[in-house]
């Protein structure tokens, strides 16, 4: 997916509804530092984050277009 235009929002589509979901994990984990703050693992978050992700994948197993 690209990045939308300056002062765009994505369109709302399954694909931007898991990267807004995993987004915070990738933060929780450590992998993604915003510029200007220190590495912090939050690994209770993330956990949470993982687990909402996995329940979206199964609900929504077999209802899902490639």
């Amino acid at each position: 997916m690209s990045a939308p235009a300056a002062g765009r929002l994505p369109a709302p589509t399954f694909e931007t509804l898991v990267d807004v979901l995993a987004a915070p994990a990738l933060v929780a984990l450590g992998a993604y530092v915003p510029e200007g703050q220190k590495k912090k693992v939050d690994l209770p978050h993330a956990q949470f984050t993982i687990e909402l992700l996995r329940l979206l994948r199964d609900r929504a197993e077999g209802t899902r277009s490639e």
